[in-house]
């Protein structure tokens, strides 16, 4: 079991290094000839992930905040302090959990 786990691990290594030098290797040919590059492709690409992924991502940060300010105020109100929900539910989203979504939900859809 071990030594197919090693290999396994090895065969992973292996497929790391030859992706970086694949990656570099098409970077430096880049590099050489600007020309070639698929400019209409790569910004195809960009919209695909980016722009049309906006309505899946305004509704994933509507329901994790709905959720959130649910339980926050859950919790707060037991101390009274309900009123702070919303500056908790700001900070929370839009410091940790809105660039956290945004990332998962354009990397789901590339």
């Amino acid at each position: 079991w071990a030594g197919a786990q090693l290999l396994a691990f090895a065969r992973h290594a292996v497929d790391l290094v030859a992706l970086i030098g694949r990656l570099l290797l098409d970077l430096g040919q880049m590099l050489r000839r600007p020309a070639l590059i698929g400019w209409r492709e790569i910004s195809a690409n960009i919209f695909r992930t980016g722009a049309q992924a906006l309505p899946i991502t305004a509704l994933v940060g509507f329901l994790v905040g709905l959720t959130l300010s649910y339980l926050i105020s859950k919790q707060l109100k037991t101390y009274g302090a309900d009123i702070f929900v919303i500056n908790i539910l700001g900070l929370a989203v839009l410091r940790e959990l809105g660039p956290l979504l945004a990332a998962i939900i354009v990397a789901g859809r590339s």
